[in-house]
């Protein structure tokens, strides 16, 4: 078992509209220490973040927070007991929000054509390469409401994966990134096209703060595996 342990749990909640225009794009992340070595309850830990956007990062309040707000450093304050052994500690919170389109790490297109009353959708996503925040999306899952009694018939699949779950179309994509920054989903359908909407999608993505070992205390800060790819939730509406 590692002295201390480090957990990033990071979310993000955006809502879209069918047409592409942002209407909320939210981050909000809680970090936790566990203190598992009493020999370490007044350790420094260093944080080290990729944020270009000067996110607020609030310590909480048995920090010491002149030497987070100059150091970035999480450490007890002077005279306390330390950090408690063997707890789970909530220590820092952040939260971002904007309605910046070019802030999403990916965008999806719809189109429909209408062949003998049968409607040929195209669904198209794109990763985001211009943002600097996600170097990719793993585990992209697009979950799209079935209406009808009738399945859909899929007909095409580029870098991806498409089922239907009873009521749901699943639209999976392993990664998107420079490298694969593309997928496509064909399918036809006699559902009317405004009953496909809204689409619920998850993403698994990296963290965006990470961790390292504090030269005065030479014990290595790790973030669990578990902990370094969070999920995100989005709602693409009418």
């Amino acid at each position: 078992m590692e002295a201390i342990s480090v957990e990033v749990d990071e979310k993000i909640v955006a809502t879209v509209s069918k047409d592409g225009d942002l209407d909320k794009f939210e981050v909000r992340g809680d970090i936790y220490v566990c203190v598992n070595d009493s020999s370490k309850a007044n350790a420094e830990i260093y944080i080290f973040t990729n944020d270009t956007k000067g996110i607020p990062i609030k310590p909480h309040p048995e920090l010491n927070r002149a030497v987070w707000n100059s150091q970035k450093v999480i450490t007890p304050k002077q005279g306390s007991k330390g950090f408690p052994v063997d707890t789970k500690l909530a220590v820092l919170k952040y939260r971002y929000v904007t309605s910046d389109a070019s802030e999403l790490p990916f965008n999806v297109v719809l189109w429909n054509s209408t062949e003998q009353k049968v409607n040929i959708i195209t669904l198209e996503a794109d990763f985001n390469a211009g943002n600097p925040r996600f170097t990719r999306v793993d585990n992209l899952r697009l979950s799209i409401p079935l209406a009808g009694s009738k399945s859909p018939k899929i007909t095409k699949t580029t870098n991806s994966e498409a089922e239907c779950d009873k009521s749901v179309l699943v639209w999976a994509i392993e990664r998107l990134d420079e490298g694969k920054s593309n997928a496509i989903l064909e399918f036809e359908t006699a559902d009317d096209v405004s009953s496909l909407f809204p689409i619920e999608v998850t993403i698994s993505y990296p963290c965006l703060l990470y961790t390292s070992p504090s030269p005065r205390d030479r014990t290595r800060s790790r973030m669990p595996s578990s902990a370094c790819k969070k999920k995100k939730k989005k709602t693409q509406t009418k």
